[in-house]
């Protein structure tokens, strides 16, 4: 006879306590009391003698459980796995949870009745992860919790029309810019008015997941996230909308009928997308959730809404685009040529808004350098989006003949100056590499180098389709489009580089000698002689006869030293000196300085060297970026 379970009761009996000493303390057994010796061969056979019945129970049980077509139960028997470990899976190396919550590959089909109950389960279970990571005690907890939504997220992505993706992207994004302690629906004014009450109102989709975390956040008698918790999931957030404008780009190469738009081109797809996005940010602000800021936000209010302002002009641009090519009045080829350029700029400018967005001040503030390199991101990012607007009203009146493309001094060349706007966005933090490994900005950039490409291309397209048709197009892609495209994959003049390197390089000694106060000198000496710090000789004595004496018979000796305690031990007996006889005493020389002070000068040279080598490595991924702008254009 089977004993069934109910599933009121999974929770008490699937208990942690359970789960730990039954499954997981088994199956991830290595070598201790209960397991079985090594074989006499010396290969290695140390796992828990219970761990075949044990592995074989957990199967059945997975099975049964998929097999009983109830979603509620699924998702229990999930939670107790994943309350007790939220790395179930990986730790016992099987399928266990990815098996009961159906997360196959996307490439196996299901029947109607199979995605209606998998549809079912993941929206339960979507609604687990909010609740662990809005009440997560522990950063480990919540970041945990955080990988699992992303997780479930990148599968359903394969699976349009991605409902579920979507609704993480809305949770992280609520999550990490805005503060819902005090979002309101806006149909919750008008209840007192209506007289009828539906307890199953419908609430906007866009509000969905930010008044869900204003009611976890009530409930449990919270204010906010953790800032740590917001940092995770605003880098969770551009690493799934990158993954998500991979798939729409992907489906529209293949075809023009996307499964997510319907039959629209590859720019207007991903223009829709982030559009949405851009939009439930919107919503989010004006139906009461106060968007994060930065420390310096009232000084940059102004640049805040400038760059609003030329993100809602390009979108404008866009979207007239695309209602012209709709009516059909005119060239269609014109037409579509400009909604493709129009709509693809847009996306870009709508990825650059979106690194406007904060996680808001740290909960402690130890770090200014990483608070001075945001500041000049954020710099880059508002040039960047007034330079873009720029670009793209450029080349429309250049489209609708209003302008011409001039070679005189006065008139730039359209294309140039997107070009150099593309090169300078993949070249620096915002786009491209960033040397101080920020995982935020790294998943940021993520989402911006799509776009630049996807906005390259629409250049591109439109340049194409209209270069018979008007004249001032011939002439666009000239010596300086070139130049600019070479240089930013090959490099600049030599000479000109080596010179700017050593400029630099002699700025960050200046730099760092200024804060030395002892032996800032010999320092910049040793740099500019090139000393060989391996043939450094002790040369240090008593008496002059006896230092001339040893430095010819003294062999290159090494002297192993904490470098942490160098610099100690250059002042180490002279303040013993100070103290005993006054500080007018004229200090006696260290036996050991000079080892000392040449190892030092040594692990300056290396931190140099170590520092050039990672600024050299940045350069070359940016150069290699910047290489498929080139090839686009063959």
């Amino acid at each position: 006879h089977e004993i069934v379970i109910p599933t009121a009761l999974i929770e008490s009996v699937r208990c942690k306590d359970v789960v730990n000493t039954v499954f997981l303390n088994v199956l991830c057994a290595s070598g201790r009391l209960g397991k079985r010796k090594a074989n006499v061969d010396g290969t290695d056979n140390s796992e828990h003698h219970l761990k075949p019945l044990t592995t074989s129970s957990l199967n059945e049980l997975v099975n049964r459980c998929c097999e009983c077509g109830d979603a509620e139960r699924q998702v229990t028997f999930a939670k107790a796995f994943l309350s007790t470990d939220p790395h179930f899976d990986m730790k016992t190396k099987t399928d266990s949870v990815a098996s009961i919550l159906m997360m196959y590959g996307a490439g196996q089909k299901l029947e109607e009745d199979e995605m209606k109950q998998r549809k079912e389960l993941w929206e339960k279970y979507l609604s687990f992860l909010e609740e662990e990571i809005v009440s997560a005690e522990s950063l480990h907890s919540a970041t945990a919790h955080i990988e699992l939504m992303y997780k479930l997220a990148k599968c359903d992505l394969a699976h349009a029309p991605a409902d579920d993706a979507r609704r993480v992207v809305r949770f992280f994004m609520s999550a990490a810019f805005f503060d819902c302690s005090n979002l309101s629906s806006p149909s919750s004014t008008k209840k007192k008015k209506s007289k009828k009450k539906s307890p199953t109102a419908e609430l906007p989709q866009e509000l969905s997941s930010g008044l869900r975390i204003h009611e976890l956040l009530k409930s449990r008698n919270l204010t906010l996230i953790s800032h740590d918790a917001r940092k995770v999931m605003s880098a969770r957030f551009y690493s799934l909308l990158s993954d998500f404008t991979k798939v729409l780009n992907a489906q529209g190469r293949r075809k023009n009928d996307t499964e997510f738009y319907g039959k629209v081109s590859r720019p207007e797809t991903i223009y829709r997308a982030l559009s949405e996005i851009c939009g439930i940010s919107t919503l989010l602000e004006s139906s009461g959730a106060k968007k994060f800021s930065s420390k310096d936000a009232d000084e940059s209010d102004d640049q805040m809404e400038e760059s609003r302002k030329s993100m809602l002009k390009v979108q404008a641009i866009a979207n007239e685009a695309l209602v012209k090519e709709c009516d059909g009045k005119g060239d269609a080829e014109s037409l579509r040529a400009k909604s493709v350029f129009a709509t693809s700029c847009a996306s870009l400018m709508m990825s650059l808004y979106m690194q406007l967005s904060s996680c808001g001040n740290p909960d402690t503030s130890d770090n200014e350098a990483d608070e001075d390199d945001e500041e000049d991101v954020t710099e880059a990012v508002h040039e960047f989006i007034a330079d873009l607007a720029d670009a793209v009203a450029s080349f429309c009146e250049l489209m609708d003949g209003n302008a011409n493309a001039g070679d005189g001094d006065e008139d730039e060349n359209p294309l140039a100056a997107a070009a150099g706007l593309l090169v300078n966005i993949l070249s620096s933090p915002v786009g491209g590499e960033d040397a101080d490994n920020n995982v935020v900005q790294a998943s940021a950039s993520k989402l911006t180098r799509e776009t630049v490409k996807l906005a390259w291309s629409g250049i591109i397209a439109a340049m194409n389709a209209l270069h018979e048709k008007q004249e001032c197009m011939k002439i666009l892609l000239n010596e300086d489009v070139m130049t600019i495209l070479i240089e930013s994959v090959c490099g600049e003049d030599t000479n000109g580089a080596d010179q700017k390197d050593d400029e630099s390089i002699d700025e960050s000694d200046d730099a760092s000698s200024d804060d030395e106060e002892v032996g800032s000198s010999v320092f910049a000496d040793a740099n500019n002689m090139e000393m060989d710090l391996d043939q450094v000789e002790n040369t240090s004595s008593k008496d002059s006869d006896d230092e001339e004496a040893s430095s010819k018979e003294t062999d290159d000796d090494s002297v192993e030293l904490d470098p942490s305690q160098l610099e100690n031990m250059l002042l180490e007996d002279s303040d013993a000196e100070m103290s005993d006889s006054g500080p007018h005493v004229v200090l006696e020389h260290h036996t050991g300085a000079d080892k000392a002070l040449a190892q030092l000068i040594k692990l300056k040279q290396e931190a140099r060297k170590a520092s050039q080598t990672e600024r050299e490595r940045v350069e070359l991924c940016n150069q290699l970026r910047c290489a498929t702008l080139l090839e686009s254009l063959f």
